[in-house]
């Protein structure tokens, strides 16, 4: 991957792929219209989101499966491995949830990690709920948007 590339990385959460392709959801409307901006990037796609994504629900509808794998064939997604930092998410993950701090699932424990890791240059986070990553963006200096629920 070039640094040209690497400057034009996003990532999004589940919620965003959802409402991609929910025509009833209230966020349906902006996540088409933000899609459609070519100078969107290319959507660094860590392994644990496909688990969340291509659940039942979004499998069982074969018309949002084919627009899926259009945008991955456009190139618009690459996926990563998350072996590197599977370890200690799930140490963190149960230190959060043991400890009091906060409850975040494993799979945006791994996103936390990919944001904060210093290989990738990602430039936009989408997400509905900020809670869970504004401070790791806010260091990285990663533009958060947001749709609040």
């Amino acid at each position: 991957m070039t640094r040209a590339e690497t400057n034009r990385l996003v990532m999004a959460d589940t919620g965003f792929w959802i409402a991609l392709y929910d025509v009833t959801d209230q966020h349906h409307s902006k996540a088409v219209e933000m899609m459609e901006q070519p100078a969107l990037g290319t959507f660094l796609f860590p392994w644990p989101l496909h688990y969340e994504l291509l659940r039942t629900r979004f499998v069982k509808r074969a018309g949002w499966v084919e627009s899926f794998l259009g945008v991955i064939k456009q190139q618009r997604i690459k996926t990563i491995d998350d072996r590197k930092y599977r370890g200690k998410a799930l140490d963190l993950t149960m230190q959060w949830a043991s400890g009091g701090r906060r409850t975040i699932s494993l799979v945006d424990m791994v996103v936390r990690l990919v944001l904060d890791d210093s290989p990738y240059r990602i430039r936009g986070f989408i997400m509905f709920n900020p809670g869970d990553f504004s401070d790791v963006c806010l260091k990285k200096g990663i533009q958060l948007q947001t749709w609040l629920r």
